[in-house]
């Protein structure tokens, strides 16, 4: 075993200690896709904790959140545990809602490659992460009201009042209210809320990475009316989001999350898994927000990160220019 193999095997245990119980029932979900040595790694951490797990294996997902085949639909419905290392998201998928509604626990693993599970946001003190979390959780709860601004002309607006901040920390937990999502990712650390969704207006830059499109070379500048993107500019990627929301439902058009990252050894690697956990950094997603207390049903759900953000919840200053303000 190299000294990298270790390394990879040390960190992928992390969120098996912090989720799995003696006696679970594990489902591991890959695809054709992932890298092999991945699912691989977690397995052998698996297996040297005792876990047994049950491997399944889809083809390629064109999209993040794709629904999975009917096979693993059931194997996950009967699990306990669902660990996600597909190369794309799946979380957010409904197959993943349901399950988690039935109190099965999501552990998020997609898109990590070696550079990601032995980078310095793995190893960060997910306890001083938790406790963070917390206390800014609590501010988006309690909000009414939510602005942000950034310096290449981002301004948006968005009423939050009865819709309960979220957070994912690594460690699966109970969330407020009725937060159906059941899950944490690894690396992770974040806050988050789902608008209500007719009262975000205005404009949205994402300028760092976003589902599917990884790092943004050029800034996506979208306008929103009333919660729905309502047009599109920028460059390559501005056209490559424009195709998939073509392809997508209603819904998908939708603004459904808003969150802060968390964790402060994040280093930006161009993929979403870590980019948008960078303490002070936004991102906010398209589409798919019911398992988070909003109403978007969609067949998509996309993160788009963005920096150098001002976020105020009434009277509280979140981030000032990226920088954490609490």
């Amino acid at each position: 075993m190299t000294l990298l193999e270790a390394e990879m095997i040390e960190n992928a245990g992390k969120p098996l200690d912090m989720n799995i119980e003696e006696g679970d029932e594990v489902v591991f979900v890959t695809d054709t896709s992932m890298d092999p040595q991945m699912w691989q790694v977690v397995l052998k951490a698996a297996r040297s904790r005792g876990i047994d797990p049950t491997v399944t294996m889809r083809s390629e997902l064109e999209h993040s959140h794709e629904e999975p085949p009917e096979p693993i639909q059931q194997a996950m419905m009967e699990a306990d545990v669902i660990v996600f290392l597909t190369e794309k998201t799946m979380v957010h998928s409904h197959a993943a809602i349901e399950a988690m509604k039935g109190g099965t626990k999501g552990v998020a693993l997609e898109e990590i490659t070696p550079e990601i599970i032995t980078g310095s946001a793995a190893s960060a003190d997910y306890e001083a992460i938790l406790e963070h979390s917390r206390s800014v959780r609590e501010v988006f709860t309690e909000g009414e009201r939510l602005t942000i601004t950034t310096p290449l002309g981002m301004d948006l607006e968005a009423e939050i009042g009865g819709r309960p901040g979220f957070s994912a920390v690594g460690k699966v937990e109970k969330q407020p209210g009725d937060i159906e999502i059941y899950a944490a990712s690894f690396p992770d650390g974040e806050v988050a809320v789902a608008p209500i969704e007719e009262t975000v207006n205005g404009t949205i830059i994402w300028d760092t990475t976003m589902n599917d499109i990884n790092r943004i070379d050029e800034p996506i500048e979208v306008d929103v009316e009333e919660g729905y993107v309502t047009e599109i500019r920028g460059g390559a990627e501005a056209d490559q989001l424009r195709r998939i929301l073509e392809n997508a439902d209603r819904d998908s058009w939708g603004i459904g999350e808003i969150a802060v990252g968390l964790n402060p050894d994040v280093e930006l690697q161009g993929s979403i898994r870590v980019d948008k956990k960078a303490l002070g950094y936004l991102h906010i997603a398209l589409g798919e927000n019911t398992d988070v207390g909003g109403k978007l049903d969609a067949d998509i759900h996309f993160d788009g990160v963005i920096g150098n953000a001002t976020m105020k919840i009434d009277d509280t200053l979140i981030t000032k220019d990226g920088e954490m303000q609490i």
